[in-house]
């Protein structure tokens, strides 16, 4: 398991914490994830998270998903035992470029002409 801080760059006084899971055993069900992951919380929270798998990360970071890259990028490491957010870290260096408008990427991702 991997958790992630995503730290905002100007928080006020009610902002919640995002903060990013990433766990191998998770459902495939989206749904059912968030009804598991609601469980643990039991109660309202600041705590706004989302849960993903390895895969997931390395898929969202090669789509484009622009939460995850942010969280990867701008994210302080909480625990990470085996190095995954570094990894993650240099394929979002490798394929994106940061501007002021966010990371876009560094090449125009290849498409299948039909």
């Amino acid at each position: 398991m991997v958790v992630l801080h995503v730290v905002k760059k100007s928080p006020f006084l009610y902002s919640d914490v995002d903060v990013l899971v990433i766990a191998d055993d998770l459902s495939s069900d989206l749904f059912e994830r968030k009804i598991e992951t609601m469980k643990l919380k039991k109660l309202p929270s600041i705590i706004d998270d989302l849960w993903i798998t390895p895969r997931e990360l390395f898929d969202g970071i090669r789509g484009g998903w622009s939460v995850v890259i942010e969280a990867v990028m701008e994210g302080k490491v909480i625990y990470d035992p085996h190095g995954l957010i570094e990894e993650a870290r240099r394929l979002v260096k490798e394929l994106y470029v940061r501007t002021s408008a966010g990371y876009k990427f560094r090449h125009k991702p290849f498409r299948k002409s039909s």
